[in-house]
Order: structure tokens, then C-alpha cells, then sequence
């Protein structure tokens, strides 16, 4: 069945046509390439290896790369530069996106006769049919963190006077996602938690209670836990990266400091939350411990995310991400009354700015006020 954005339709003939870009005119409009099968998995599968076929005789028109350099290298080049000056689970989502997306269309060419319409036409295809599943295409940000590495390494081609100029190109435009919040009948299911014995689900209850990130609450050892200052400390997170070095594994499961510097907080936590968390606290094999197994032996965020699934199916709760839960803390702290820049430090956002824009959104009913106490002030 076709899906949104790939195009490919079937036809009056009963036959199924692929179209996608094969080049651009001078004046920039793109030319169209077109495959037909019998069904619409024929037709994408000739689309795709025309796509390939395609940047394949760009590479070969020049494949000794006579200015010295192909443009793997340069992605070569880029990942040495970034291997120690980026976390590390950064450099692996560079390696695999170079691996899976980048270098099978565009490792060959050379160097030099990278364009942006070269570049534009690659975005293109990822749009319309970038899955490593062959089901359609990527997303605009999958597409947009492509072309960042892409524009990364050229500029280091630059720098480094591999290329004679800037190449520069237009990024898809990502639309603006929409939050999720939980409705006051989940939420209350969430918040009745609490008092649970199951840690797993008293981890809901504490995300929901402090905004915390799922990877968050995996690396949470009670250690990060101040009693006696009333205070939780966030300082660490719990991810699965690829691991390109590993020896027969894909990945690996990695505890590191939070993606930013402001990740790194502190959280106040309330009479009622610190009785709470007391009370686990008494059952845990050590300062050492996990707060979600009460002993030294961690819940990876994957399995985490499964265990929350389930427990939405069970409790009839409406499908939706772990990240709901902090969403939900976050809309509900401006609620009440939250000043912008503490809810912004009690999430760990890099930037005040980003709170601003995805929870401060005034109600209808607020905004009415307002303008009657206006209208008010300003009557003779």
C-alpha cells in the first residue's frame, strides 16, 4: 500500500509509476525520473535501485577522485575530529547515520563536485523513500540531522582547503510537534502510584511528581537522593548507543552526564514526596542501589518504555510517549502559577526560551481576563 509522500500511485492501466528526482535544470526545477511495476513493491524497488544507479554514475564519472578526495573521506575526516570533542553517544548517532543514510549514495563522488543541488536531490530522496525498511520516507528532523553532518563536513572540507567554497543548501522545515498531556483521569491513575511497592510504577509516579526524563530515572541511584537537604540531584542519564567497536554487539547500554550542562540541576522535593521515596529508600540493598530495582542492577530505558506500555493497556490509559509523564509535570507547574525561568531549571532546558514555547501558552478564558482588567484600568 503507498504511503504518504513516496509517490508512487497506481495507475488507470493497473499498473504502479515511482516517480523521483533524477536531476535539476539550470533554472533549478527538478527532473523527474519515473519506474512502473506490476505492484507497488516493484515499483519501489525499481524506483530505489534507479535512485542508487543514479548517484552511482555521478561516482564513477570520476572515480579515482582526481582532486584527491571523495567525499567518504572527508566523512572520515569529520568523525576523527568528533570523536573526542563530542559525548559519546553524539559520535555514535554519527556513525550510524553516516553508515545507514550517508556514505552508500554520497561516500563515492568526489569531493569537489559536491553541490547543493547534489545535496537537495539527496534530501529529497530521504524524504520520499529514506527508510532502511524500504516502507517510505524519513521524517523532516531525521532529514534536517542528515543534512547537519552533511553541512559539518563540508565546512571542515573548507577549513581545511579540500574545497575551493562554501556549499550551501535548503534544510526541510520541521513542524512544530505537538505535546502531549495526559488527561486528569490518567493523571490521577499516575499520581495514586505513589503509595505502589512496585518500583516500576512508583517511578511513574516520581516522573510525573518532578519532570524527570526516562533516561533519568534509569540512572537514578538513591545516592542521588538528599534527605537531608530535601533535594534530588539529576546528574546522569541512562542510554543505549550503537557500538561501532563492539565485538559481535550492535549496541550497548551506557550511563553518561544529561545531554546538556543545564540537565545538571537540582529539584526541591516536597514533604509528601520525600515521606515517599523514605519509605522505598528503608528496602534498597545500598546508597548504591537504583531507586526503579532497590539493587545494584539497572532497567534500561527500552525495557522501561515496554513496562510503561503495558501498563497504559492494562489500565485502559490512552496510547502515549513516557514523555507525556513530564509534559504533564510541566503544563500542570504553570498552572499554578510557575515563574518560566524556575520551571525551566526544574526541567533541565537549555534555554528558558524553550519553556516559553512549549508550555506557556495561555487559555482562552486567561486571556478574557486580561483584557477586562484592561479594559477596566483604562475606564474613565
Amino acid at each position: 500500500m503507498s504511503k504518504p509522500g513516496e509517490n508512487i500511485s497506481k495507475r488507470k492501466d493497473g499498473r504502479w509509476e515511482a516517480r523521483y528526482i533524477k536531476g535539476y535544470r539550470e533554472n533549478g526545477k527538478a527532473i523527474f525520473g519515473y519506474a512502473y511495476g506490476k505492484s507497488y513493491h516493484e515499483a519501489r524497488e525499481k524506483k530505489n535501485r534507479a535512485i542508487h544507479a543514479f548517484f552511482r554514475v555521478e561516482a564513477e564519472q570520476d572515480k579515482d577522485c582526481a582532486d584527491g578526495y571523495c567525499f567518504g573521506e572527508l566523512l572520515d575526516r569529520f568523525l576523527d575530529r568528533k570523536k573526542f570533542v563530542v559525548k559519546q553517544s553524539t559520535y555514535s548517532h554519527y556513525c550510524e547515520i553516516i553508515q545507514s543514510h550517508i556514505r552508500p549514495m554520497l561516500g563515492a563522488l568526489p569531493a569537489s563536485q559536491i553541490t547543493g543541488q547534489t545535496i537537495e536531490r539527496f534530501a529529497s530522496e530521504k524524504l520520499e523513500s529514506g527508510r532502511l525498511d524500504g516502507t517510505g520516507g524519513l521524517s523532516a528532523k531525521n532529514v534536517r540531522d542528515i543534512l547537519s553532518i552533511i553541512k559539518m563536513t563540508l565546512d571542515i572540507g573548507f577549513a581545511d582547503e579540500i574545497l575551493t567554497k562554501k556549499v550551501s543548501f535548503a534544510k526541510p522545515r520541521v513542524p512544530a510537534k505537538k505535546i502531549e498531556i495526559l488527561s486528569p483521569e490518567a493523571q490521577n491513575i499516575f499520581l495514586s502510584l505513589g503509595d505502589s511497592k512496585d518500583l516500576r510504577e512508583f517511578g511513574y509516579y516520581l516522573c510525573i511528581q518532578t519532570g524527570l526524563r526516562i533516561g533519568e530515572i534509569c540512572a537514578l541511584q538513591w545516592s542521588d537522593v538528599d534527605f537531608e537537604n530535601r533535594i534530588l540531584r539529576v546528574g546522569k542519564t541512562m542510554l543505549r548507543i550503537g557500538d561501532p567497536a563492539g565485538a559481535g554487539r550492535k549496541t550497548k547500554i551506557i550511563i553518561d552526564t544529561p545531554k546538556t550542562q543545564n540537565s545538571v540541576r537540582v529539584i526541591p522535593l516536597p514533604e509528601i514526596l520525600l515521606k515517599k521515596l523514605e519509605w522505598h529508600r528503608m528496602r534498597a540493598q545500598s546508597e548504591e542501589a537504583f531507586v526503579l530495582t532497590g539493587t545494584q542492577a539497572h532497567i534500561e530505558p527500552r525495557l522501561y518504555t515496554y513496562s510503561y506500555k503495558k501498563f497504559l493497556e492494562t489500565h485502559s490509559i490512552k496510547d502515549c510517549g513516557f514523555h507525556a509523564l513530564r509534559h504533564t509535570f510541566a503544563t500542570r507547574c504553570i498552572e499554578q502559577g510557575f515563574d518560566a525561568k524556575s520551571l525551566s531549571e526544574l526541567l533541565g532546558h537549555a534555554d528558558v526560551k524553550i519553556t516559553l514555547e512549549r508550555y506557556v501558552h495561555p487559555s482562552l478564558d486567561l486571556k478574557r481576563a486580561h483584557m477586562q482588567r484592561l479594559s477596566e484600568a483604562f475606564a474613565p
